[in-house]
């Protein structure tokens, strides 16, 4: 006789609960430096927030049925141009979703902070903050001439003629090529701000032009201008809110909000859902493990974590696909290729793994990136970067300014050819310089097979020289423009997944211990 047998789930996931405070508007801090993966402890780096957290409350609100409205209180806002064009795209869809936002610029705000406010419906700023609006500068130190008088000297070797960043070690003004470049990174960065604002704001080109030429107002020139609708303080733009919801309230106190960190959702499902894990890749690339600066709060991406992760990732059947998120300007040539060779092995493995590029992802950040099934950044990404450089600070004309004299007793005629002490000799330099070709033209292989591009074209487009995420969208070089969401969108898509996935965050630890 064969038994019968009933089987019981229980659910591990949270039920939605109903948004029981304040009246169905969420409220939302943007407040002070934003990063991608905020630097662990140091004693002078400063803090930051939590670019992913913040993406969260704003995403919750979004969906959240019984929130219709959104108060941003923008506040001492730092961040990255890719950072703030993914939190930008956040109000947006918000708005898509039918959802009424105010922006509240307490300290008024620069190009970025009012580029992130020019996405909500309604702005409103503090009647004694200032407005400024002037286009985005880069300025690079040219440090050359201190070196020469404390007697350093920065004996350098390179691949690619825009490998340009040695420039300040090696000489007093920008070459053309450094300055080609650098140019068009800032002119990206101006039209991608200058034409989100006037868009948003239905502001003329004469009068964006007549905003720039003046660059500083008060509130009350900026409301003239269009570039905000109020001028007012917090209480105000609770009523803001409250006018866009249809509600007739004089009185801020009876407007109340409620703020999305700490809101628990739950869900009706009673199996676990599929995985897409987002590997968040920050810093300058080193071997070893991932840290930050004990003193000023510089992030490294070590390869030992990167790897580790990438390859406990892998093996884990949970996980149907990887985002790796880069911010970096690159860094050890060794430590990139052993996270590339990790990104190869995930992709052959199956399981799709889709790169998504922050507010840099250059050279060595290029490099792991290269190999990803797909590629997708930000309009204003800084990428590219193919090239490859190294050197040595000569120190001679420090200890002769010393009284310091190093005798050299070697073994063999190159030992002390990473002394500090002298140049390279002519030898030395022939022979690191074919090294450093070595690795370029590594590096452009592994471009060209990753890519599918013809390697010439690769030639052509290296050379060290960087470009705007939208430049490299034209190139070949990314596939396609977007954030966060839409590579973890992507890369579900690639691993078949129907359903709404469970995002999980894997963010590499980074006390300052190794």
């Amino acid at each position: 006789m064969r038994e019968k047998c009933a089987h019981v789930a229980f659910s591990l996931d949270r039920n939605r609960t109903i948004f029981a405070r304040g009246g169905g508007i969420a409220e939302v801090r943007i407040e002070g430096r934003i990063e991608d993966a905020p630097p662990g402890f140091s004693l002078f780096g400063g803090s930051a927030k939590s670019l992913q957290r913040i993406r969260a409350q704003l995403r919750k609100a979004r969906e959240d049925r019984t929130v219709k409205a959104v108060l941003l209180n923008i506040k001492s806002f730092s961040a990255g141009m890719g950072t703030t064009y993914e939190l930008r795209r956040e109000i947006e869809d918000l708005r898509s979703a039918g959802k009424k936002v105010v922006a509240y610029l307490e300290e008024g705000g620069m190009d970025l902070a009012v580029y992130l406010a020019s996405a909500a419906n309604r702005v409103v700023a503090c009647p004694s903050s200032q407005i400024i609006v002037k286009g985005p500068y880069a300025q690079v130190m040219m440090l050359k001439g201190f070196l020469d008088k404390i007697g350093v000297e920065a004996d350098m070797i390179r691949a690619g003629k825009y490998k340009t960043a040695v420039e300040p070690l090696t000489r007093e003004e920008l070459s053309e090529e450094a300055r080609e470049q650098v140019q068009d990174l800032v002119d990206g960065m101006f039209v991608e701000i200058t034409e989100k604002i006037a868009t948003a704001r239905k502001i003329s080109t004469d009068k964006m032009e007549e905003i720039l030429d003046r660059a500083a107002m008060w509130p009350e020139q900026a409301k003239r201008f269009g570039l905000i609708d109020h001028v007012g303080y917090y209480d105000d733009a609770k009523l803001v809110v409250a006018e866009l919801l249809g509600k007739k309230e004089d009185n801020p106190d009876r407007v109340r909000t409620a703020g999305m960190r700490r809101r628990i959702y739950r869900s009706y499902s009673w199996t676990k859902p599929p995985k897409v894990a987002v590997l968040l890749a920050s810093g300058e690339i080193v071997t070893g493990r991932s840290h930050t600066d004990f003193l000023f709060g510089s992030q490294y991406m070590g390869s030992e974590t990167i790897v580790r992760q990438l390859r406990r990732l892998r093996g884990d059947r949970s996980v149907k696909a990887i985002v790796l998120r880069v911010d970096s300007p690159g860094g050890d040539g060794l430590a990139s290729d052993l996270i590339w060779r990790e990104v190869e092995k995930v992709k052959k493995s199956g399981k799709p793994i889709v790169v998504s590029m922050s507010d840099l992802a250059a050279s060595g950040g290029y490099y792991i990136s290269c190999g990803a099934d797909k590629i997708i950044a930000d309009p204003t990404t800084i990428t590219g970067s193919i090239g490859v450089f190294g050197g040595k600070a000569v120190l001679a004309g420090t200890y002769e300014k010393l009284g310091i004299n190093p005798e050299t007793i070697k073994s063999a005629e190159h030992s002390d050819a990473f002394s500090p002490a002298r140049r390279f000799t002519e030898e030395e330099r022939r022979v690191f310089q074919e090294h450093i070709d070595h690795f370029y033209d590594d590096f452009v292989a592994k471009v060209s097979e990753g890519r599918g591009l013809d390697k010439n074209k690769v030639y052509e487009m290296a050379q060290g020289k960087v470009y705007t995420g939208r430049k490299a969208k034209m190139l070949g070089l990314v596939d396609e423009i977007g954030t966060l969401q839409d590579a973890i969108d992507t890369a579900a898509k690639m691993a078949g997944i129907k359903e709404k996935p469970h995002v999980v965050y894997v963010s590499p630890a980074r006390g300052f211990f190794y």
